[in-house]
């Protein structure tokens, strides 16, 4: 080696950082040559978005910087690549890069490290030139820099202090790596060394799914809960890209998701989707629609709307003249998260054509790998299944409350059933939920109510707390409810009795044996008939509801059953699935299902808390979930009493109309349902700790 190049070397070595931001630096020292593509400088014209996420790789004011978007954004070239021109061009220091597998590391190093050395001048000069300087996995430089190409792999991320560490494509990646824990977490601790200098970003399109159907966003840039980059997004201080409308001059958000677009609901899809065209539908609606006038802005201004857009922390506002107002969040992490439709590479025209192609499967074949595909992909959004998607709009179901009177039957009701969910355990009760019944399984709710005081008194007269469990006299308080008429909405002063009541029959040991004591004495008075002991089923391919009798169930015998009881097993998810069926129509008719307006929004947080799995509908977390429950229950009990097998031409009395059914009698006082306040269930103790990181973070 000359005595010049020895010098040039050393020089290298004790060159100090160059003071320029990451996204000048990139732009002036990355070249890119693409066969078959883009060639020439870096350049962020086309994607001005990524400019503030690449300069905050060199910020000492943060540790890390975590970007969300939809393929083809730009992200991975922006920060992986550029960052890498920064780092040896301006700020040297032992670098890692992550890739979801071996195979993809070498492809990276070969197809994207190799060729932007080769033909950028400045990276080219600086890479050393020993013989085993330059390989697939380690590339020297005579700074005296290495950069590490791996995986996600213990080796890779662990006994070692380095500076710089990129984790790309992080939702394809293990939530555990190798048992050690999320590869975010072992990758920060490789930086921790450096203090304020050593930085750790990670970038990728969405990949995990939703799991929490109940979730509800509480602040403009939340995202929904889920595991992976959203995750990691969501512990970052939250920012989003902001543009303005060329008509209102108004700033909103190209949102993630099909939000932003100008599409019908997904409701109103499924039911034109099968006839629809396609590419009309698509031209139709390939529109950013602004929220604040309302005007549909074409793609053509979408570079124009980039080229002035910002980012925005959350907790900040911004007005029609860029001022920008509000507390920003703090965090240790800046987190980016980019919608779709703002993608530098993303038409809009393709976004919503395969996302309509996504829904026309879904609704032809039931295959959801398609849409889940373009809303990870093309939208940059994390992905709700279509079951758990379709129950947990809570909103949907609200706006379909209709005006009512408290309690009355409302017309088209043909007859009535009851459905009792038995809580032993905390705070007892029964709860009570009346549905009505019309053609074709039309529903209506009629009445939700808890029976918490029994008719047992303590010492100073006062009623005792209801308990299923251990007392059988607090079981005749359904009794009551068997034998509650509710008025008639035709002011003739007429109620209808219920034709069935379905009741729980398990729980808090004691419950099961009480109810079986209960039916006995039913039948003593002759009201069994009218009165069905109901016991979930779990078994994927078990009757949707088959009458058994304990004495052949082992487990049962501890209830002192002596095979006198019938006992009806629901397959519960059978039956949950026929009403999340229902609660998709949206216009009246055969099982649609109506809310009367006095409903308060806790019944419907409880219709909608269930999320449909792989493995049968669950509950996501702590929540209530009665008012789903006991919808299939009264489904249950009109299977029972024969609504599937009516023939509306000649129905039975049980379903006639008004003046010729049995069960509407001309009911006593005492005997009629009396208007009261609904009480919604008390809300559980939160914990003080936070919520799952399962967002977990999608929702």
């Amino acid at each position: 080696m000359k005595t010049a190049d020895i010098v040039r070397n050393t020089a290298e070595i004790i060159r100090p950082p160059r003071r320029i931001q990451v996204s000048a630096a990139a732009e002036q020292n990355l070249y890119l040559n693409e066969p078959g593509g883009y060639q020439g400088l870096f350049t962020l014209d086309v994607a001005p978005y990524m400019r503030e996420p690449m300069d905050l790789l060199a910020s000492r004011r943060f540790e890390g910087v975590v970007f969300v978007g939809p393929a083809r954004s730009l992200k991975t070239q922006a920060l992986l690549d550029g960052g890498f021109a920064y780092t040896v061009t301006c700020d040297p220091g032992d670098a890692l890069i992550v890739q979801m597998s071996q195979e993809a590391a070498r492809d990276f190093s070969r197809t994207r490290i190799d060729r932007a050395i080769r033909y950028s001048p400045e990276l080219a000069s600086r890479i050393a030139t020993g013989r085993a300087d330059d390989n697939v996995f380690d590339k020297f430089f005579k700074s005296g820099m290495v950069l590490k190409i791996g995986w996600p792999a213990v080796s890779q991320l662990s006994s070692k202090s380095i500076r710089w560490v990129w984790l790309t494509d992080y939702d394809r990646m293990d939530d555990d790596i190798d048992g050690e824990g999320d590869a975010w977490s072992l990758a920060l601790k490789r930086t921790q060394t450096f203090l304020s200098r050593g930085m750790c970003c990670a970038e990728s399109s969405p990949g995990r799914v939703m799991t929490d159907p109940a979730w509800r966003r509480k602040t403009p840039h939340e995202g929904p809960p889920c595991k992976g980059i959203v995750g990691l997004y969501n512990m970052g201080d939250r920012r989003r890209w902001y543009w303005q409308c060329p008509d209102c001059k108004e700033f909103s958000e190209p949102e993630p998701g099909i939000g932003s677009f100008a599409l019908p609901s997904m409701e109103q899809l499924k039911e034109q989707i099968r006839t629809a065209d396609l590419a009309r539908l698509t031209r139709e609606c390939a529109y950013f629609a602004c929220p604040h006038c309302g005007s549909l802005i074409g793609e053509k201004h979408k570079r124009a709307m980039n080229r002035a857009g910002l980012w925005l922390i959350e907790g900040q506002q911004i007005d029609r003249y860029r001022a920008i107002t509000g507390e920003p969040r703090q965090s240790k992490v800046a987190s980016f998260w980019l919608g779709g439709m703002a993608a530098a590479f993303q038409g809009w025209e393709s976004i919503v054509g395969r996302y309509l192609q996504g829904v026309h499967a879904y609704v032809t074949t039931g295959d959801e790998e398609m849409l889940k595909t373009t809303t990870n992909l093309d939208q940059g959004a994390p992905y709700m299944p279509q079951r758990a998607e379709s129950v947990r709009s809570m909103d949907v179901l609200i706006v379909r409350k209709e005006e009512t009177v408290k309690f009355q039957v409302p017309p088209g009701v043909r007859f009535i059933t009851v459905a009792v969910d038995v809580q032993a355990g905390g705070k007892p009760r029964f709860v009570v939920q009346v549905e009505g019944w019309g053609i074709h399984g039309e529903n209506w709710l009629i009445d939700r109510y808890n029976l918490r005081d029994s008719r047992r008194v303590d010492e100073d007269g006062q009623p005792l707390p209801v308990d299923p469990a251990a007392y059988l006299e607090d079981w005749d308080l359904l009794t009551e409810v068997m034998q509650k008429a509710y008025p008639l909405d035709d002011g003739s002063g007429r109620a209808m009795l219920p034709v069935m009541v379905s009741c729980d029959s398990g729980g808090k040991a004691g419950v099961t044996e009480r109810a079986y004591d209960y039916w006995r004495k039913l039948k003593r008075a002759g009201l069994h008939k009218r009165f069905m002991l109901i016991k979930g089923d779990g078994t994927p391919n078990a009757p949707r509801l088959k009458e058994t009798y304990p004495d052949s169930d082992r487990k049962d015998r501890k209830a002192k059953a002596r095979g006198e009881i019938p006992v009806w097993r629901l397959n519960t998810n059978q039956i949950k699935d026929a009403v999340d069926a229902d609660l998709q129509r949206e216009t009246p008719g055969p099982g649609y299902r109506h809310f009367p307006e006095w409903l308060g929004d806790w019944f419907f947080e409880e219709m909608t808390f269930e999320v449909r799995t792989s493995q049968g509908w669950k509950k996501p977390g702590k929540g209530n979930n009665e008012a789903f429950d006991l919808a299939c229950y009264n489904r249950a009990a009109a299977i029972r009493q024969g609504l599937e097998k009516v023939d509306w031409s000649n129905p039975p009395p049980w379903a006639r109309d008004w003046s010729n059914n049995p069960n509407v009698v001309q009911a006593a006082p005492d005997q009629v349902a009396q208007p009261r306040p609904v009480e919604p269930p008390k809300p559980k103790p939160q914990r003080t700790a936070t919520r799952r990181v399962r967002m977990q973070v999608t929702r």
